[in-house]
């Protein structure tokens, strides 16, 4: 199974011709089946139009420039500086929500519900766009949070040194036991 199919480029294709490549997945034949490619190539190549729509649908709604990238490299700075990553994050979070209101014209009053429950934007290109907040990583977040809370009550309470005790008696081999409780 040896496709090397490039449908723009016939130059690429390989043992199947592309007629029989295109008329199978005219049928629906291939829907869904990622086919193995060259490096380098793939099966849909992204047109020079749908470029060129998504950039100038960002430039019609935002201001960009190479200082919005200031926050990202304060957060790279810091950590290099090997500054602790909780006040690190939070500085850059600062200096993002600053650079939005000098240079996008955010309100401070749309920053938190931004920060909440993301941006949302209609143009061209909504999928891009239209992403985040803390309320769309809360399942994470939350999962988190109780296992960290299970985890402490059972080393609180005991259990957790009792079940590893449990396992350690069962382990029969030296390898598969730390040498500090062999």
């Amino acid at each position: 199974m040896n496709w090397r199919i490039v449908p723009d480029n016939p130059q690429f294709a390989g043992p199947i011709s592309q007629q029989r490549l295109q008329e199978a997945d005219d049928r629906g034949a291939l829907h869904g089946v990622r086919r193995p490619t060259e490096i380098g190539a793939s099966y849909q190549a992204a047109s020079f139009d749908k470029i060129t729509a998504i950039t100038a649908a960002l430039e019609a709604n935002f201001t960009i420039s190479p200082w919005l990238l200031l926050p990202a490299l304060l957060v790279i700075v810091l950590a290099v500086k090997r500054m602790p990553p909780i006040p690190s994050l939070f500085a850059g979070v600062l200096a993002g929500a600053v650079t939005a209101m000098l240079a996008q014209g955010v309100g401070v009053h749309d920053l938190l519900p931004y920060a909440n429950s993301g941006y949302g934007i209609d143009t061209g290109i909504d999928s891009l766009l239209n992403r985040g907040g803390i309320q769309s990583m809360m399942w994470t977040i939350s999962l988190i949070l109780i296992a960290l809370g299970f985890g402490g009550a059972l080393e609180k309470t005991g259990y957790l040194e009792a079940i590893i005790r449990a396992i350690m008696t069962k382990v029969r081999s030296f390898a598969a036991c730390r040498p500090r409780r062999c």
